[in-house]
């Protein structure tokens, strides 16, 4: 399934409600959607930050949604020793402690300082 599409779907948008935020036609999204068409430069970046991910998860060209976090996460979690040399968290890893965090934020936040002044910012 086109990407796009993917995330249009989790936030049970139709396509005019998506193309409104993006400011292009109903027609545009719906030609992405089947890949008979790109999005422009400016409407990727504008939907990149609409469904905060990256313009290459996006397109489809990684699995992970937002690489900047995850590398400052797997950072984080090697400093804790949660992680070892050569680990990473999978994009469904970040996913489960995003969720954690905003339903415990106030606990994760007393249980580690590192967790407080990086992760909590970052996820």
């Amino acid at each position: 399934m086109n990407r796009l599409k993917e995330l249009r779907l989790e936030k049970n948008l139709k396509q005019s409600d998506l193309a409104e935020i993006l400011g292009c036609s109903q027609q545009m999204i719906s030609k992405y959607e089947q890949g008979r068409t790109n999005l422009n430069g400016m409407i990727e970046e504008i939907a990149a930050n609409y469904f905060d991910c990256s313009v290459d998860y996006l397109k489809g060209l990684t699995d992970i949604k937002n690489p900047e976090r995850s590398i400052i996460l797997t950072s984080e979690f090697k400093k804790l020793g949660i992680l070892k040399e050569g680990q990473s968290l999978s994009n469904g890893q970040i996913t489960l402690l995003r969720h954690l965090i905003d339903v415990n934020r106030g606990l994760f936040i007393r249980l580690s300082p590192i967790l407080q002044t990086n992760l909590v910012e970052v996820v």
